[in-house]
């Protein structure tokens, strides 16, 4: 049977061994130094031998120092970023609602390789739903670059345009939006309402042939006339600062 001794343990005994030579070797120093039956140079050589050694330090135990395991990781290691092309975009959303794929808009997102590159969305007459609008804004929600998206005739209801909204409240780019000849009514036309109001930068709005009424169509144009102005007058000041850089 085999006992393997820790190295803690292990320098413990060492140390108390050592304490132990010390004390015979005064203990013998004593005894031998002043026995009459033993001769000085005997006596002298043993004691030399036995405690030469602590005062060379020879007899001394020490523990190896610890490895150090590195804590940092690897420098000049990059990471890369891939990204998703929309058309897988959409494919994915679309499995995680456990929706079958629109043919059409998969041929459409199929021209784009990466999302930054899409800036015009035009699915009329694709009948998408209020489901089948919702894979959709995945992709658009990634489309940074994107303009303007055309949803007429696809069936939408007031919750496909709620979900719309949500998604295009926060979008930095998108200045144009049609849902025009789909069955909503006073429900969406709330939600286009503060769409507009929390994001000036959509300035244009489709709403023809849909169950929306006349007061409400009045409030939205409204808006989109106040945002435009503020784009204009946006893009004014930018084209000023330009000339001024360019002339100082």
């Amino acid at each position: 049977m085999m006992y393997h001794i820790h190295a803690p343990l292990y320098y413990d005994a060492a140390v108390c061994l050592s304490s132990l030579y010390d004390v015979f070797a005064v203990v013998f120093f004593v005894l031998f130094l002043f026995s009459p039956n033993m001769p000085g140079t005997v006596s002298l050589s043993l004691c030399t031998m036995l405690l030469c050694p602590r005062f060379c330090n020879s007899r001394r135990v020490t523990m190896p120092p610890r490895p150090v395991k590195p804590t940092g990781k690897k420098a000049g290691k990059s990471v890369r970023i891939r990204h998703v092309a929309p058309r897988e975009l959409y494919i994915r959303a679309c499995a995680e609602l456990g929706l079958a794929p629109n043919s059409g808009l998969i041929d459409l997102l199929s021209m784009y390789q990466e999302s930054a590159s899409v800036e015009f969305i035009d699915v009329s007459r694709n009948y998408l739903g209020d489901k089948g609008v919702i894979p959709l804004l995945a992709v658009v929600d990634r489309c940074n670059n994107l303009r303007e998206i055309i949803l007429s005739e696809n069936g939408l209801r007031n919750n496909a345009i709620a979900a719309l909204c949500n998604s295009a409240v926060r979008h930095p780019s998108l200045r144009r939006i049609d849902v025009s000849d789909n069955y909503i009514s006073e429900g969406a036309a709330a939600h286009l309402q503060r769409l507009l109001e929390d994001n000036p930068r959509v300035c244009e709005l489709g709403i023809d042939n849909t169950k929306i009424n006349v007061e409400w169509r009045l409030k939205l144009r409204d808006l989109l006339r106040a945002n435009a102005t503020a784009a204009a007058a946006a893009a004014a000041d930018v084209s000023q600062q330009d000339v001024r850089i360019g002339t100082n």
